[in-house]
């Protein structure tokens, strides 16, 4: 992780890291790891997230491990700290939308992201239900 001390990572452990003016971070199958170009203003939060991703599986589409590491794995950053990147860069929210499209890549489908969107859908819609029946 020694190429994490600099503040420009392009390169690291057989990924090619990609910058990009939205969302937080994705890791593709091809190991190519997106990032938002801002998060090298967050060193820390950046290594983070580069920890996290590094760990995905390389195959595209749903697999359990992946949604495992996404909703059960210990943060590896500080939340704080993502919130303010958020808060400063309100397009890593973007990170949330399961579907989006990109000229390299067309129309791409996070299904980890649509799974996660429908557990908390899911459990809003229910606390809105108890809350008027109430």
């Amino acid at each position: 992780m020694e190429a994490l001390k600099k503040i420009r990572v392009k390169h690291i452990e057989g990924f090619n890291i990609v910058e990009r003016g939205w969302g937080i971070s994705d890791r593709f199958p091809n190991n190519e790891i997106r990032i938002n170009k801002h998060l090298h203003e967050y060193p820390e939060l950046l290594e983070g997230i580069l920890n996290h991703e590094v760990k995905h599986t390389r195959h595209q589409g749903f697999t359990k491990k992946d949604l495992v590491h996404d909703l059960a794995t210990k943060n590896q950053y500080s939340q704080w700290q993502l919130m303010k990147f958020c808060l400063r860069h309100p397009l890593a929210l973007l990170q949330a939308v399961p579907i989006y499209y990109t000229r390299k890549d067309g129309i791409v489908f996070d299904i980890n992201a649509m799974i996660t969107m429908a557990i908390v859908l899911g459990f809003v819609g229910i606390a809105i239900w108890i809350g008027l029946s109430l």
